[in-house]
């Protein structure tokens, strides 16, 4: 005769183990995962390092660039609307903590030291002080001219710092960094003239450093209009 197994008796210490909850009951007890539905961009949020200044500068020109020669026809394509372009571009991205912001604070300290100093210089000195100092492009022009770009590269200098500085009327230092460029032409046109017809070698150097002066006030121009 077979004989019954015995069913397994649980231990006194041990606890019965849990039965496992309905897979109904344990989906409708989880909580949904809130799903953000406007995910951000870490990537782009970073601020870029201060050395990557000067690729971010042209990535932002060949997109200002791509942009305006896509324009449909009808649309201003000059030179004048593509720069005006170029300057939105950087406009808009403009903050505290923007690379090209900080590049465009270097360049205005950079002139307002340079044009402080020209234009302290050109309204004390005379034409005989002026050539020895070695402004020979300055004292080739009239001496009232000399004293009026004198006055005017000062009113530069207060306009590249303080509207910026303020926040009173900031489009204000774009407007300086466009007289000094043409205060710069105006230069490059005379140093050019003295090494060309009065055959002075040494004015090639001073058109170069004309032409830097330039770049520089053309940039902040770009920036901040």
């Amino acid at each position: 005769m077979q004989k019954a197994t015995p069913a397994a008796i649980p231990n006194a210490g041990s606890s019965p183990a849990p039965a496992a909850p309905a897979a109904g009951a344990n989906a409708a007890n989880t909580p949904a995962p809130i799903i953000d539905p406007s995910p951000r961009n870490t990537a782009s949020a970073r601020p870029s390092p201060a050395g990557e200044w000067p690729r971010e500068f042209l990535s932002r020109l060949r997109a200002a660039t791509a942009n305006h020669s896509a324009a449909p026809k009808g649309v201003d394509k000059s030179p004048l609307s593509h720069f005006a372009a170029l300057s939105r571009s950087l406009r808009d991205r403009h903050s505290k903590g923007d690379p090209v912001n900080a590049a465009l604070w270097a360049g205005q300290i950079v002139l307002a030291l340079l044009f402080a100093l020209s234009g302290s210089l050109k309204s004390t000195m005379s034409r005989e002080r002026l050539l020895e100092t070695g402004q020979t492009g300055a004292a080739a022009y009239p001496l009232p001219v000399v004293r009026f770009t004198a006055i005017c590269e000062l009113i530069a200098v207060v306009g590249l710092v303080l509207p910026q500085l303020t926040g009173v009327a900031p489009s204000l230092t774009g407007w300086a960094a466009v007289g000094l460029v043409v205060v710069m032409i105006g230069a490059m046109a005379m140093h050019a003239r003295l090494a060309i017809v009065g055959h002075k070698a040494a004015e090639w150097r001073n058109v170069t450093v004309n032409a830097l002066i330039l770049a520089v006030a053309v940039f902040v121009a770009g920036g901040r209009l």
